[in-house]
């Protein structure tokens, strides 16, 4: 949702909202990764893991690259 607002409005709009998907991004790595390593339920998350590191790569060289 974040980033398709990004796509809407201006500049300095676009950054913060890819920044807000970066926050979250990284809140679900955060939540994902204790799922792993508590082991309360049997599930790998590792492909969503390696999704998410992806998608914190590309919003980082998008941000850095719009200042």
């Amino acid at each position: 949702m974040n980033v398709e607002e990004a796509l809407l409005g201006s500049k300095q709009s676009f950054v913060s909202s890819i920044s807000l998907a970066a926050k979250e991004a990284r809140e679900t790595r955060y939540w994902l990764k204790l799922l792993q390593e508590s082991r309360l339920v049997d599930i790998d998350v590792t492909h969503e893991l390696n999704e998410i590191n992806d998608l914190l790569y590309l919003f980082s060289q998008v941000t850095q690259s719009s200042h």
